[in-house]
Order: structure tokens, then C-alpha cells, then sequence
């Protein structure tokens, strides 16, 4: 076999070990690749070494370029719970995606293949002090990609409906209800079991979802609720069954804990329409 063909289990290694070890412990790792060819296929992988804090580490900066089901869902991802900063003056684009859920950030990690860092944060909200983690990806290319796609800094006040392929679009709706969702049951008169479904966000953004959801699984508009700062966009049981296995379609990947308490929610219900 020619030594220009990259075997698989060389190409994870790579992936793997390229954000952190120096140049001698690659040598190590890869001993039949030089220096320059182990360059090469990182640059042919879209893999990147870029700075956070003292460390150096590879991403796939083309991860927004093209559209696929887990680009879509890191997208709704970003939209949601990302903040995208760019420096004019210094010159520095970041990506920072926050979450409580540790195991979460990891998946959405080795989707991107980066190589970051999950940094454990202490922030300050209304209901008080919490502990959260965090991972920065700073890329240039990146940032300017998510900026084309519509995401910008200051997001929270100003963000519009993205322009997201259909068939990608279940993908992108439920990573942003991962990110800035939220889904309970409870029990109706002691005996049928509901299940309720929001979203949050700017009213541009919920309007063009409502209108969006709407047309893609049958149901009827939704009133958009507003609160104290923020909107909601709420579906109850009835409509919450049509949106939640549309949502969750042929799904890669997704925040466990919220899928959970819909799949707990099908089998009552179910058997409750027996009776």
C-alpha cells in the first residue's frame, strides 16, 4: 500500500493526539509519517491548532461550511446557548457554548472535533449561584462562517430565524430546544398523563418557528407568551405529541436528559388511550 493512503486507525490518532502532543511525541505516534505529511493531513482534515488561554488545539474549522443533521443541530446548539465574539481591534473570533451538562458539551466536542478544553464556571443568575461548564473555540474562519449563517454577537436581543434547509430543519429545532428549551409531564385529573413543550427566545425568532413547526407537522399557531424580558412559544399535550417525534427524527445526537422524559411520556400515554 502506497504510504500516501491514511489508514483509519492513523487518521484517529491524528484527530486525537494532534491538538496537544509536540512534534516529537507525534513522531511516536505516527513513526512511519513525517513531519510535513502529518501537517498536511491535518490541514486535509480541516484541522486547526488554535489558541485558547496557554494551550494550542485542532478543530475542524469547515464544520459550518456544509450543511448536514449534526451542523444543523450545533447550530440550534449556538443560536440558543452560544455566544460568537469577534474583536476587530485585536483580532480575536470566539465561540464559547455553555451547559450544565458536562457529557453533553463532550458529544457536541468530538462532533467538531475539537480538541478544547471543558472549563468548569461559577455564574450568577436571579435564582442564584450555579455552577456551569464551558468550552471556547477561537477561529476566525469559524466565527465568520456562523455570522453569514446569522448568528452575532449580542444575539439574545436581536436574533432572526436562520436560513435552514427543510430537511434539515427538525435538526436545527431541536438543538435549539436543547439549548433554550424545556419539556415536563404532569397528570391530568389524577389519571391522563401530559406532557408540555416551550421554547424561548427573541418574537422574531418564535414567530418564524411557529409559522415553521406549523407547516412541518400539521399543527395549529401558537400564541406567543411574553414574560418578564423574554417569550415563550408553548405546546400542550395535544400539540406537544405532534412536535416532539417530528423533532426527534433520525437524531445523531441530542440532550439526553430532555429526550428522557419524552420517551417516559410515550408509554403512559399510550396506555392510557386504551381506556
Amino acid at each position: 500500500m502506497s504510504r500516501s493512503n491514511w489508514t483509519k486507525e492513523e487518521t484517529d490518532k491524528l484527530t486525537k493526539h494532534y491538538a496537544d502532543a509536540p512534534w516529537q511525541r507525534m513522531a511516536k505516534i505516527l513513526p512511519t509519517r513525517s513531519q510535513h505529511a502529518i501537517w498536511n493531513k491535518a490541514q486535509a482534515l480541516g484541522l486547526r491548532k488554535s489558541r485558547i488561554g496557554y494551550g494550542y488545539h485542532n478543530i475542524n474549522e469547515n464544520f459550518f461550511k456544509d450543511w448536514s443533521s449534526e451542523m444543523a443541530y450545533i447550530l440550534g446548539v449556538i443560536a440558543a446557548d452560544g455566544c460568537v465574539s469577534h474583536d476587530m481591534v485585536r483580532k480575536r473570533y470566539r465561540l464559547g457554548i455553555t451547559s450544565k451538562d458536562f457529557d453533553w458539551l463532550q458529544e457536541i466536542k468530538r462532533v467538531m472535533k475539537a480538541g478544547h478544553p471543558i472549563r468548569k464556571c461559577i455564574v450568577r443568575l436571579q435564582s442564584g449561584v450555579h455552577s456551569v461548564f464551558k468550552f471556547d473555540i477561537e477561529s476566525k474562519k469559524i466565527v465568520r462562517d456562523l455570522l453569514k449563517l446569522g448568528i452575532f454577537p449580542r444575539k439574545s436581543l436581536k436574533l432572526e430565524f436562520p436560513n435552514v434547509p427543510d430537511r434539515y430543519l427538525n435538526h436545527f429545532v431541536r438543538g435549539y430546544f436543547d439549548g433554550d428549551g424545556h419539556v415536563h409531564t404532569y397528570t391530568k385529573w389524577d389519571k391522563y398523563p401530559c406532557i408540555q413543550l416551550s421554547f424561548y427566545g427573541t418574537r422574531e425568532f418564535l414567530a418564524s418557528l411557529n409559522q415553521k413547526i406549523a407547516k412541518s407537522v400539521g399543527c395549529t399557531i401558537r400564541n406567543i407568551n411574553q414574560g418578564k424580558g423574554i417569550y415563550e412559544l408553548r405546546y400542550n399535550t395535544r400539540e406537544a405529541e405532534k412536535v416532539l417525534p417530528w423533532m426527534y427524527q433520525n437524531a445523531s445526537i441530542c440532550l439526553p436528559r430532555k429526550y428522557q422524559i419524552f420517551e417516559l411520556h410515550r408509554v403512559p400515554r399510550k396506555a392510557a388511550r386504551l381506556f
